[in-house]
């Protein structure tokens, strides 16, 4: 990019507050405001509603997690339970 002031290989998106994801998270914490704010929740308390929720969130995930590797330990016992086609011989 001629005339830039940037090292080479970098980008404007490499800069922090550029990102994508940095303007993406800008643009949910406007959201939160907007939304709590209309509830009547102060600056403070949306920090804490969406601290909160992050924690719900996470907590949520792991549930997910936990449940979906008891779900896949139990298919794969029943799958050692049931006999070896290869081991057993041919069909009669």
């Amino acid at each position: 990019m001629p005339g830039s002031n940037l090292p080479p290989g970098c980008s404007v998106n490499d800069i922090p507050g550029n990102r994508p994801e940095d303007i993406a998270s800008e643009e949910a914490f406007e959201w939160a405001m907007d939304h709590f704010t209309e509830m009547g929740l102060d600056t403070m308390e949306v920090r804490r509603a969406a601290t909160i929720g992050a924690a719900a969130v996470i907590a949520e995930r792991k549930l997910v997690q936990e449940t979906v590797n008891d779900a896949v330990a139990d298919a794969r016992m029943v799958d050692e339970m049931q006999p070896d086609p290869d081991l057993d011989g041919p069909a009669s």
